[in-house]
């Protein structure tokens, strides 16, 4: 079941619920649900940006102690979600991978090890282009 969970944070999470007990909520695939507002529009625009991309494990627990509200995402949303787990995940996970290995093979004093995380980040950032 795709769920949204707040937490106490006011971080909003979407993702796979897998498991549930009194104390945690397992997660499969989870994405923060971030909001970016211009002043060219009336609503903010939606984006989706992997929670804990540099983590091994696609699967995150949370406490229920830092839940404030969990509830079944609407189907639209549902549906984006699906849409960018299978259309971007493997192609994005692939880059952060091969960038990290990269800068990993530079020499610590190199400048394009400092450029090439700025480089990485950038795209990571969401405020610049997310899906």
């Amino acid at each position: 079941m795709i769920k949204i969970v707040k937490l106490q944070n006011n971080s909003e999470i979407i993702g796979h619920v897998i498991h549930e007990d009194e104390k945690d909520v397992l997660m499969e695939d989870p994405f923060s649900i971030n909001y970016i507002f211009s002043p060219r529009s009336e609503r903010p625009v939606i984006g989706l940006l992997r929670y804990m991309p540099f983590a091994e494990s696609r699967i995150i627990s949370f406490q229920k102690n830092n839940i404030i509200v969990s509830l079944d995402a609407r189907k639209s949303m549902a549906n984006y979600y699906e849409s960018v787990l299978q259309s971007h995940v493997k192609e994005i996970d692939d880059s952060i991978d091969s960038e990290l290995e990269s800068i990993a093979e530079l020499d610590d004093t190199d400048d394009m090890n400092t450029d090439m995380i700025a480089a990485m980040m950038e795209r990571l950032n969401p405020n610049n282009s997310m899906h």
